[in-house]
């Protein structure tokens, strides 16, 4: 069975449909904030909460960890997962670096993971609507099984595949922190976990 390929005339008409799709969901994040400076210097600070004393004793990094925090500081939590997962990639990407792997891919990595970062930080912590902390809770389990077979295929480097597990696992924090986020504000991720008659299903926590 032969596949048919598109006329100038569609190819023409789809790519300008997707322009267009492009510059509407943009616009749409703009308005939303995404790429507000002030969002981005907030990010920039806040990248330096795992470092602070009180993150260091084992209650702390045992609560943090599990997500057993108080409603109050559930973003905090958030952020500080956020980062680790960031700070894990550099630490992996680092070490693949000094063990041969090339520099250009270092630094594409490296942007990369901070602008995932950003856009994770921003969708739970500063945009408004239930629906978008549903798409990071969707797109961080994406991220963990990236980060999987990230770790998978860098196997023989040794050291950095930890880094990437590790990050594996941070992300999955991430997720879950997104969930309590969103279900503490009552939102559809949480009606979603009930069953007909409103029963609530349960999440292990």
């Amino acid at each position: 069975m032969s596949l048919k390929m598109p006329s100038k005339e569609e190819a023409k008409e789809m790519a300008i449909n997707a322009w267009e799709a492009t510059k509407t969901n943009v616009q749409t994040l703009n308005e939303a904030g995404l790429f507000k400076l002030e969002h981005a210097m907030a990010f920039g600070k806040e990248l330096a909460l795992p470092f602070e004393p009180q993150n260091f004793s084992v209650a702390a990094i045992q609560s943090i960890l599990l997500g057993r925090l108080a409603d109050d500081d559930l973003k905090r939590g958030f952020t500080i997962m956020n980062a680790v997962a960031f700070f894990l990639e550099v630490f992996g990407d680092l070490t693949a670096l000094l063990l041969g792997r090339s520099l250009p891919l270092f630094v594409f990595e490296i942007v990369y993971a901070f602008l995932v970062a950003y856009v994770f930080y921003w969708l739970v912590v500063h945009a408004d609507g239930h629906d978008y902390k549903l798409v990071a809770i969707g797109l961080y389990i994406i991220y963990a099984l990236i980060n999987m077979v990230q770790s998978v295929v860098t196997l023989a480097l040794i050291v950095p595949p930890f880094f990437f597990f590790c990050k594996t696992v941070a992300s999955l924090c991430c997720a879950f922190y997104a969930f309590k986020i969103e279900k503490l504000h009552g939102g559809k991720g949480f009606a979603m976990l009930k069953d007909d008659d409103g029963t609530e299903l349960g999440v292990a926590e």
